[in-house]
């Protein structure tokens, strides 16, 4: 007789519910505090996180399942990892890992018109509590939901950094950047002529006089 596979999930509290996430894609926890506004549109995108100089974005969790929007601003992040990518989505607390049976997490309908058209892969019970298993890999092989590439520490040393200077600019409350070779001046602030220039994504003109 075959023994049953096993599987390993970090399960994670947020707001009434838990969710699980298995071990093999879940790179890390972390505390967030305020989170950097992305200038992207992406349903369920709460912003971006700073982890260690890779910019991650953090998915609401309660969106990608398709149960609504959190209702307050995550105290965490937990990193998911896939096939060398990472996000993040805003979690509550960490409950701990829960090893099962993998025939113990049982399968929702994924039917068309079904619920689980979200990234539910199915639940599980633990004591008396429901952990909501979500599936990674779903994730990360939608087109609406973003993703970064993992940084490998090893893979550059100090005489080797591929950086290169970056100009800076806050617009509202997001912060850009473009390559300081590719600027060719700024001017002080004025009024942009609305003309017949102005279409799409050109706000209209300046009279640019003696750069800075």
């Amino acid at each position: 007789m075959v023994a049953d596979s096993v599987g390993i999930y970090g399960a994670m509290r947020v707001g009434d519910a838990l969710l699980g996430v298995a071990i093999e894609h879940l790179a890390e926890v972390c505390p967030v505090g305020p989170l950097s506004p992305l200038m992207i549109r992406r349903t369920g995108l709460l912003g971006s996180l700073d982890l260690r100089g890779t910019l991650v974005p953090i998915m609401d969790p309660a969106v990608l399942c398709g149960i609504g929007q959190a209702s307050t601003p995550p105290h965490f992040a937990a990193i998911l990892k896939f096939e060398g990518r990472l996000l993040g989505i805003g979690i509550d607390a960490i409950s701990g890992l829960s090893q099962v049976s993998k025939n113990a997490v049982q399968p929702l309908d994924t039917s068309p018109n079904s619920l689980a058209q979200s990234v539910v892969e199915g639940g599980f019970l633990q004591g008396k509590d429901i952990i909501t298993v979500i599936d990674v890999p779903k994730i990360f092989n939608s087109a609406a939901t973003p993703s970064v590439t993992a940084r490998d520490a090893n893979a550059q040393d100090a005489h080797n950094d591929p950086r290169q200077p970056m100009l800076t600019f806050d617009v509202g409350e997001a912060t850009f950047s473009v390559a300081a070779i590719e600027v060719h001046g700024t001017v002080p602030r004025q009024v942009i002529d609305r003309n017949s220039l102005t279409s799409g994504f050109c706000l209209g003109t300046i009279t640019a006089g003696v750069f800075l």
